[in-house]
């Protein structure tokens, strides 16, 4: 029973205390408050400070944290009416409000010119480094931008100046500051080329590209070169493209390098053409060679470099329209073939003919000349054997037995004779042989050629015969 009393006694403090606590800590936030308006803000801050300590995550937590806020800023105020700006600097910084942050970036203007008096460069870069990062709306940010460019010149750091002017001209195209900004920029873009066109020799195309089209979209006087080199990175990206036959993307960028510098369109076309040609030709090559197919196929390609090109269309119409005759041909061949077959010559050799005015084969020309030869050999075989000699090379058979019998008659006289030539029947159907002999009391010629009727070819029977063909 003593232990629950004293347990009781316990719980009974405990909840006295607490609501001292809370009424001490109401009383340092009415007496924050009092202080606050009465002006007297450091005080105000203290107890704000020991109010936010032992309230968190209450709803007055919020609402004096915002008073404490305005306090500093009434300090901040009154040090910045006094131009103690490393003291307006201190509390618009713990102020931490847009009202300070509207008084905070002049505050760091001053300091940084402060700091250009002193000729103190990494102190300027901080006031404005605060002011373009933490108070970028701030109406100050243009001419800190552009102080900073000069600072970064001064440094040699080019490329950090450049990320300003960027900067500038993004956000504020039409102000004083980005004119001036471009004055200075102007002289470092042959300096800032030199790296893309580095990378365009290494082969690295686009990224060259994307370089110079950052350099490219800012209003410097070298605009219209970084364009053109543009279209001469996109034109060798082309080139590149051709010797990988990656052919739509070379068309691609061909016309990616006349838009962005004209001058390059009629090398650019040329060379479209030249690889069109090499397609055209190829199939050229097909289509004598009788593969259709092939010369369409390398013919649209053709489509690759120059969509819609009217001369590989004509050339791939042709291609079709020859196919379409060289079926008809081929089924003209076969009936001729079959005709053959059945030894109606005539016949065949009007197919054959038909066949070939269709194909132009010459395998075609010599059936229909082979159909006339078995044509003639069944008409009257020996006329037929003897027109054979008397062909052979312009007539150089009977010539020369002419000009030997010649000799022997001036030599001999009357005392050489020879026989009339004469066409006999030989070994195997079509065969003929042709013979004319000459006599002398001298000497004496037996002159004798197998002459093939279906194939014209002459073989010498003996040696003086093949001596009369030379």
């Amino acid at each position: 029973m003593t232990i629950r009393k004293s347990y009781f006694k316990l719980i009974i403090w405990c909840s006295v205390l607490l609501l001292l606590a809370g009424c001490a800590s109401n009383d340092k936030f009415k007496d924050a408050r009092k202080y606050s308006s009465e002006g007297n803000y450091v005080p105000a801050i203290m107890l704000y400070d020991r109010y936010i300590e032992r309230n968190h995550h209450s709803a007055e937590q919020t609402v004096a944290e915002l008073e404490r806020s305005n306090c500093y800023y009434e300090l901040g105020l009154q040090a910045y009416s006094k131009k103690n700006w490393v003291l307006a600097d201190r509390l618009l910084f713990l102020a931490n409000s847009d009202k300070a942050d509207e008084l905070a970036d002049n505050v760091h203007l001053q300091l940084a010119l402060k700091a250009a008096a002193a000729d103190n460069i990494d102190d300027q870069f901080k006031h404005y480094d605060y002011v373009i990062n933490n108070i970028p709306n701030s109406e100050l940010v243009p001419m800190m931008l552009r102080s900073r460019i000069d600072l970064y010149l001064l440094k040699n750091e080019k490329v950090s100046a450049w990320t300003d002017y960027r900067k500038l001209c993004d956000k504020y195209p039409d102000s004083p500051e980005a004119v001036s900004a471009t004055e200075v920029i102007n002289p470092l873009i042959p300096w800032f080329l030199k790296n893309p066109r580095n990378i365009r020799e290494n082969g690295e195309f686009q990224a060259a590209i994307a370089e110079f089209q950052l350099y490219a979209d800012y209003p410097t006087s070298y605009r219209d070169e970084i364009i053109r080199e543009i279209g001469l990175s996109y034109y060798q990206w082309a080139m590149s493209d051709r010797e990988n036959k990656e052919y739509v993307a070379m068309r691609e960028h061909f016309a990616l390098a006349v838009a962005n510098d004209p001058k390059l369109k009629e090398d650019c076309e040329n060379i479209k053409s030249e690889v069109r040609n090499v397609f055209l030709a190829a199939g050229d090559v097909f289509l004598e060679n009788g593969d259709i197919e092939g010369a369409i196929g390398s013919y649209q390609k053709s489509f690759l470099v120059i969509p819609d090109d009217p001369l590989a269309q004509q050339k791939i119409d042709a291609a079709r329209e020859q196919h379409r005759r060289f079926a008809q041909a081929d089924s003209l061949f076969a009936l001729a073939e079959k005709l053959e077959n059945r030894k109606e010559y005539k016949n065949a050799k009007a197919r054959y003919q038909e066949s070939y005015k269709l194909s132009g084969k010459k395998i075609t020309d010599n059936k229909s000349t082979e159909m006339d030869n078995y044509i003639r050999a069944e008409s009257n075989p020996s006329n037929f054997a003897l027109e054979i000699i008397r062909d052979y090379h312009k007539g150089i058979i009977k010539r020369n037995v002419d000009k030997k019998l010649a000799d022997m008659v001036q030599e001999f006289g009357d005392q050489v004779s020879s026989s009339d030539w004469k066409a006999v029947y030989s070994y195997g159907e079509f065969n003929f042989e042709i013979r004319i002999d000459i006599f002398s009391p001298s000497e004496s010629y037996y002159l004798a050629w197998r002459v093939n009727l279906i194939e014209r070819t002459i073989s010498p029977l003996n040696k003086d015969s093949e001596n009369m063909m030379k």
